[in-house]
Parts: structure tokens; sequence; C-alpha cells
């Protein structure tokens, strides 16, 4: 008869298989199996329009929780605005659009869009969460 033993420690789940009173450890660090959330892309369908369009992708092995995202927006010679719109749960895989609505003209203007905000999903890799860039568009 063979026994599966299991336990979680310090991010590492151990298996161990118990025959014939051996066991026979296996390590698998946990973060293999985790989602990876990153920012594809940052777009405008309409630089007047003010919508500010962010394509993500969870390239992960695992689903993601839902989230939220921040989005830093600076107008050619304003302030910095940030907007932080929800992102859905994502399956392994999966990409999604989120929008915002920042009712003020975007050519020229400085973004930087950040998945997964508050690190409050636990992915596989967390330095990847962001892409900065500028508008383009005649100011």
């Amino acid at each position: 008869m063979i026994n599966v033993k299991s336990a979680l420690f310090a991010g590492v789940l151990f298996v161990a298989t118990i025959s014939n009173a051996q066991a026979y450890p296996i390590k698998i660090p946990i973060k293999l199996f985790a989602p990876d959330l990153i920012v594809l892309e940052v777009s405008s369908p309409n630089l007047d329009s003010g919508i500010v369009s962010v394509r993500v992708k969870n390239q992960g092995k695992a689903a993601s929780s839902p989230c939220y995202m921040a989005i830093r927006i600076t107008p050619l010679g304003g302030s910095m605005k940030v907007f932080s719109p929800p992102v859905p749960a994502l399956a392994a895989g999966q990409e999604a659009i989120v929008e915002a609505h920042t009712e003020f003209l975007l050519s020229q203007a400085d973004y930087e869009a950040i998945v997964d905000r508050s690190n409050t999903v636990h992915e596989s890799n967390e330095t990847n969460n962001s892409l900065k860039g500028k508008f383009g568009g005649k100011p």
C-alpha cells in the first residue's frame, strides 16, 4: 500500500509517498503553478476621447483572482492622475481589456499601467506587472 502525504512550507509543496516504511520526498515550488499577470499594451482608440485601454494577460500556469490596476496618466503640462479600474479573474493564458475614462486629452501624455497594484494576487513573478510609455499625437 502507498500513502501520499503533503505539506506546504515556505512556498514549497512537499509531497512524500510512503511505501514499505520508506518515504520518498518530492519538493514542488508552488510558484511554478501560480498566475503571472502582465501588461501587454496601453492604447487609446481616440486620444481626444480620454479613454485608455490596457490589455492584460495571465501568462502563468493557474487562474488569478480579481484585482485592481493602477493607471497613472500625466497629461502634457499637467499633474499626474491615477485611475484604478478592476481587473477580472483570468484563467491561465487568458487576456482582458481594462478601460479607464480620464476625461482629458491624452496627446503626448505619459502613462504607467500596473496590474495587481496592491500585490493581492500571489504570482510566479511579481516584478513584471507594469508598462510605461507615452501616447503620441500632436500637443
